[in-house]
């Protein structure tokens, strides 16, 4: 990165997290994966213990989107390239 590029840090715990289905949002940290937000949100037992591993492999089969709304410095968006 040169001197006038700037960075801004996505990574934190307000993040949402959805399987883009029938699941309502759920709270997540980026970095991160799912199995963790859908312990912690009641949706899922933990996968190591009893059978949970046979009922949690929906999770593996789902396509996963996380969304943050951030604002970026109108600078920023006045550069000539924005990455």
């Amino acid at each position: 990165f040169g001197s006038s590029d700037v960075r801004i840090s996505l990574n934190g715990d307000d993040w949402k997290l959805t399987n883009g289905s029938s699941m309502t949002a759920i709270s997540a940290s980026v970095p991160g994966e799912v199995y963790i937000p859908l312990i912690d949100a009641g949706i899922i037992d933990h996968p190591y213990y009893g059978m949970s591993p046979m009922t949690v492999q929906w999770v593996a089969k789902s396509d996963w989107m996380y969304t943050k709304t951030f604002n970026i410095d109108q600078s920023v968006l006045n550069m000539r390239v924005v990455q």
